[in-house]
């Protein structure tokens, strides 16, 4: 949907006696001036295609809202995927696909896992059942499962009765169809993700000394290069995680930063910003990134009934904060006038190239209806999407 705002401004000039306009041929006649028409054109605002995933009732849903349309599209996707009551599950939702991961356990099989996924840009569905075999897992081992859309993987512990036992990552690379499997330390990963073809993950290893001191391990997988994972110590101070095409970022409370080129495993940036030092709590964090300006995420610093956190950018090149301006409590005033009703804000999408905020929102009813707002980075609302759920995860996918 693209906005024009035009400003007509008309202005038809009559002819008085002091400012008459004389045909120097017929001086008796009078002639009236041309209409002059002035056009001022106001900056074209164009917004992206969007999917919004919903978790309700037990099912999920894919809402997709185009540029040209607030038509809501809805897909069932447990249906399309045929997901089914299937254990214990992970669910993502990044660059346009739409990842579901099981795992459930026979007792004349062991553990079975699927991968159910569909990719909205592509529009196409892949289900993959029983990957990578994980040797007949025992019925108590923790396990996760995720994926990308060149990779599978699949975490855990082979024992029955204790997590201080080694933590193994199987992958499936969905080109070749070959299955890898690495060695991840000992104990289970408190959280982890997978960034296209590299897989990152965070734990935290207790130290059997007289403090008790739990050191923070993080450990980052090449699927592609298929080599031996590498691991990083991290102090206290280790706030977070993420990666952006083959660069690593790493923060901590104390402000700092630094910034690793994982192919050659180089440090080519590193600095100091405030903006780190409030604690995230996430380890790793998946977040968008336009050149070398990274999405992030800061709580309220004032009470707000409509969201507790703020959506900024950090430019690592330049080590400055750029506010985006979101209104959070100007926005939550018109809602309420607007809707009768309070929402709270559940997640934030940034379109870098037309420079919109949109903003995913539910309600506060048993029913969880859910809302989209479109904002400019000026704090103006541009448009307003009503859904017929919860927005759990939204994507832009063009």
């Amino acid at each position: 949907m693209k906005i024009k705002l035009t400003l007509i401004i008309s202005a038809i000039l009559y002819i008085s006696c002091s400012d008459d306009s004389v045909d120097p041929i017929t001086p008796n006649v009078v002639v009236e001036e041309e209409i002059i028409e002035d056009e001022e054109v106001v900056e074209e605002v164009s917004f992206p295609t969007l999917v919004a995933i919903s978790k309700n009732v037990g099912y999920y849903y894919g809402m997709k809202i185009n540029s040209l349309s607030d038509n809501v599209e809805i897909t069932n996707l447990s249906e399309t995927l045929d997901l089914g009551n299937f254990g214990s599950s992970n669910v993502s939702f990044y660059d346009g696909i739409f990842t579901h991961g099981s795992l459930d356990y026979n007792m004349d099989t062991g553990y079975q896992a699927k991968i159910s996924q569909i990719n909205f840009i592509e529009s196409n569905t892949f289900v993959l059942d029983g990957f990578c075999d994980p040797l007949n897992l025992p019925a108590s081992s923790q396990a996760g499962i995720s994926g990308s859309e060149n990779y599978f993987v699949h975490t855990y512990l082979n024992s029955l009765y204790s997590v201080d036992v080694p933590l193994y990552l199987n992958s499936w690379n969905n080109t070749d169809e070959s299955c890898n499997e690495f060695l991840l330390g000992n104990g289970p990963l408190y959280n982890s993700k997978l960034f296209g073809n590299y897989f990152l993950g965070f734990k935290f290893r207790e130290v059997q000394d007289e403090n008790f001191t739990l050191n923070k391990e993080l450990w980052l997988v090449d699927l592609d290069r298929n080599q031996e994972p590498l691991m990083f110590e991290m102090d206290s101070s280790f706030n977070f995680a993420t990666i952006n095409s083959d660069t690593l970022y790493l923060t901590y409370i104390n402000g700092d930063y630094k910034v690793y080129d994982i192919k050659t495993n180089t440090l080519i940036n590193e600095g100091n910003n405030n903006v780190f030092s409030e604690y995230n709590g996430n380890y790793i964090f998946k977040t968008s990134f336009s050149d070398n300006q990274m999405v992030f995420y800061k709580p309220s610093l004032e009470f707000t009934t409509l969201s507790a956190f703020t959506p900024i950018l950090f430019n690592f090149s330049e080590n400055i904060i750029v506010d985006l301006n979101v209104k959070f409590e100007e926005i939550y005033t018109h809602l309420v006038e607007k809707y009768n009703e309070s929402y709270s804000v559940i997640n934030c999408s940034l379109d870098f190239e037309n420079e919109v905020v949109i903003i995913g929102c539910n309600n506060s009813r048993p029913d969880d209806i859910g809302l989209l707002l479109y904002c400019d980075f000026y704090g103006n609302i541009l448009r307003e999407v009503e859904l017929p759920y919860s927005p759990d995860f939204v994507n832009i996918i063009n």
